[in-house]
């Protein structure tokens, strides 16, 4: 059975799994010769995975050589440069030994630092070996990585350019908001969200985090994701002197339990999506989440979220994302919570967490996976990339943190038109109602 999942796997690879086609074959007839050489099917049954894996081995060694070089091209074909409200930089922060990239988003017009570069393509890679290791399959750390530049305002959420237009300008030059991406992501994975954000007049930092795909540092205890952020907020405290700047933070999966957990003050908020442990302290916060997500289970962000308020801290349940947005949007801040959650969820369970007292979005069918609250450039960066995979990493038994999911639905779009608005009214409202 596991000869026949292999094959069919690799052969659904194509191209690159076509050329260990004839070590498919030998690996059958050598397993088959031991099996009848042998007394024993424990003595059958070494030599049998020994070859199998050796012919998994060819098969992604073709996979991996085929398209190299090629990425800029279907990446970048269409794009050019157009105006736009917010202009894009790349730059780095040191951390110990380690340089960190460090992707950055401001309103177009706005000053640039010198050690900043500006550019039109977001330098998006994936290191599928890192990617193996991290999940556990150390013996497939050789497969190479991938280039998958990004035209910069790709995203297909469409936000960027009419968000400014909804919601209002945030005037002051001193709002930094960070993004914290979560395992094995990518400071590219909430482009969209960054570029509405700084389309309102936000800066916006992304610093690639210790687990990315990318893997453009060797992690270590010194260079952490608290270390990071550190020199990420001394940065930009420095650049703005002799002004004082104000800070919000929003992540997803890993990155949510970042923007909830690091120390210090956030006075535009914290936003926490896909992920939510609780959080014992006074900056406002937004929790967005969703029963489809089968990475961390709504149940869990929901008792986090009530333990809290059995704490003191409630926090309201927006019935709709437009509900959410128009809350945050409201002129005289009256009617903004300290704390809000948009639950997504399908149509079918309105009943029953109606009867728990929450308020859910059921606007989307099916709910939002995991990944659905990642931009559509990266996503299918990464289906372009992992696709051939899925059927390796199923007989792997790999955890497939939505990507299957995802590969099926495809809704990052439908998503973020619902969400993205709401989260970023949210840091407009903490920015105009403290500043």
């Amino acid at each position: 059975h596991t000869a026949r999942s292999l094959s069919a796997a690799m052969h659904r690879l194509g191209g690159g799994a076509s050329v260990a086609g004839s070590t498919v074959a030998a690996a059958r007839r050598q397993s088959r010769h031991h099996a009848g050489a042998r007394a024993t099917k424990a003595r059958c049954w070494a030599p049998s995975l020994v070859m199998w894996r050796r012919a998994l081995v060819s098969a992604l060694a073709g996979w991996a050589s085929i398209g190299m070089g090629r990425e800029s091209a279907l990446a970048l074909s269409g794009s050019g440069v157009v105006p736009r409200p917010w202009v894009y930089s790349s730059t780095s922060v040191t951390v110990g030994s380690a340089q960190v990239p460090l992707a950055v988003w401001r309103p177009a017009g706005r000053p640039t630092p010198a050690d900043e570069k500006a550019s039109e393509t977001y330098a998006h890679r994936i290191d599928i070996g890192r990617i193996a290791q991290r999940l556990g399959v150390r013996w497939l750390g050789w497969l190479p990585a991938r280039d998958r530049p990004i035209p910069v305002g790709a995203s297909a959420s469409g936000l960027a350019d009419g968000a400014a237009a909804e919601i209002g300008q945030v005037q002051s030059s001193d709002c930094v908001v960070f993004f914290a991406h979560g395992f094995l992501g990518s400071r590219f994975d909430c482009m969209g969200v960054c570029e509405a954000l700084a389309a309102e007049g936000f800066t916006v930092a992304a610093p690639e985090l210790p687990e990315s795909l990318a893997a453009s540092y060797d992690p270590s205890e010194i260079v952490n994701r608290l270390s990071i952020f550190a020199a990420v907020r001394t940065r930009f405290q420095e650049l703005a002197m002799p002004n004082q700047v104000r800070f919000g933070i929003f992540g997803q999966s890993a990155g949510a339990g970042t923007a909830t957990m690091l120390p210090s003050t956030f006075e535009l908020g914290r936003c926490a999506i896909c992920a939510f442990r609780g959080f014992g302290g006074t900056d406002p916060l937004l929790v967005v989440a969703s029963s489809g997500d089968n990475v961390i289970p709504i149940n869990f962000i929901v008792g986090a979220l009530r333990e809290n308020a059995a704490a003191g801290r409630p926090t309201r349940f927006f019935e709709t994302a437009v509900q959410a947005q128009n809350v945050y949007s409201a002129a005289d801040g009256s009617t903004q919570p300290k704390r809000g959650a948009l639950i997504f969820s399908a149509k079918g369970d309105s009943e029953q967490f109606a009867e728990a007292g929450i308020a859910i979005e059921t606007s989307l069918d099916p709910a939002p996976n995991h990944l659905s609250f990642l931009s559509t450039g990266t996503n299918d960066a990464m289906l372009g990339v992992l696709a051939p995979l899925i059927p390796i990493a199923r007989i792997l038994g790999v955890r497939m943190l939505d990507f299957n999911v995802y590969q099926k639905n495809r809704d990052s779009a439908a998503t973020a038109a619902l969400f993205v608005p709401a989260v970023v009214a949210f840091f407009v409202a903490n920015a105009r109602r403290r500043g």
